[in-house]
């Protein structure tokens, strides 16, 4: 009965259903940081790629079954001032958020057979990948390091932020800190990374972050709260969010360090969910399915003899 629950899984997935995650851009910034810290700068690339925007400025488009319709906008003229279709960018002003899909998902559904055939066989010749040690050196290739650049990474999470919640994050880390609370490893790294000088650089990109850190250790957490009250998710559920994409970006490390994938597969497989997120929509995303509930399974898995819901 083991083998008959284990199938069950793989079903789940392949049907789209259950496996993306939507949250805050501030997961992505979390995970680059503490990526960053372990010695896997690649990881900020694909964050960052991961903290896509919703809808622009400039145009709109949705993807569907029966094709793609959407809009283009222009500049503001008082002749088209109630002709709605002419400035709908004022009403829909970008949207960012973090999207992922599990990574051994992802190479489930990878249509390169010949990429996915030489990562199993890798995958086989090292090992189980959870008997390497997680804080191993990354030895990714020399252009991945050159291309991380801080500010500007930094400046693409700034901008990003428009809900705020990276600077509550770093702001209740700091608040938390001063009030002698414990924090985790990857909190200490995310509440260290801004605002560790005694003055403040207002020429610096990450101004926005250093001000939210000072203000956390100097005001307290009301004032975070009171300063950064757009971001509707608490800092406990953000590093949660964000411990379990670290995780998720700890396996792309591993296979990378191991030669088990390639950079250049990584892209691939991301080119693939930004098409697949792409395609969905909100019914998409809502509905709810019913599976019939196993009813023997090993006791680690949570879900037997429970409704599978997407």
């Amino acid at each position: 009965m083991l083998r008959l629950c284990l199938l069950v899984l793989p079903i789940a997935l392949t049907q789209g259903q259950g496996v993306h995650f939507f949250g805050p851009p501030a997961v992505g910034f979390g995970v680059g940081l503490v990526s960053v810290h372990r010695r896997f700068p690649a990881a900020t690339s694909i964050v960052s790629r991961r903290s896509s925007r919703s809808y622009s400025h400039q145009e709109f488009y949705q993807a569907t079954p029966r094709g793609t319709f959407g809009y283009s906008t222009r500049q503001y003229s008082v002749s088209d001032h109630f002709y709605t279709a002419r400035h709908l960018r004022y009403y829909q002003p970008n949207v960012y958020h973090y999207h992922s899909t599990p990574w051994r998902y992802r190479w489930g559904r990878a249509a390169n057979d010949e990429a996915r055939t030489k990562r199993e066989a890798r995958l086989v010749e090292i090992g189980d990948l959870k008997s390497i040690p997680v804080e191993k050196i990354s030895d990714v290739a020399a252009n991945v390091s050159i291309a991380y650049s801080p500010e500007v990474w930094e400046n693409d999470m700034i901008f990003k932020d428009q809900d705020d919640c990276s600077k509550r994050l770093l702001c209740e880390l700091n608040a938390m800190r001063k009030e002698g609370k414990t924090l985790s490893e990857d909190a200490k790294v995310l509440a260290d990374s801004f605002g560790s000088g005694s003055n403040l650089d207002i020429g610096a990109e990450t101004l926005e972050f250093d001000i939210a850190a000072v203000l956390g250790r100097t005001a307290g957490k009301l004032r975070c709260e009171l300063s950064y009250r757009r971001c509707e998710t608490s800092v406990e559920e953000l590093l949660e969010m964000i411990r379990v994409e670290v995780e998720e970006l700890e396996n792309i490390q591993k296979e990378v360090d191991n030669n088990a994938i390639s950079l250049d597969d990584v892209a691939e497989r991301l080119d693939e969910e930004d098409a697949e997120v792409a395609s969905l929509s909100v019914a998409d995303l809502t509905q709810v399915t019913t599976a019939a509930p196993p009813t023997d399974c090993p006791e680690w898995w949570s879900l037997c003899g429970q409704e599978a819901r997407g």
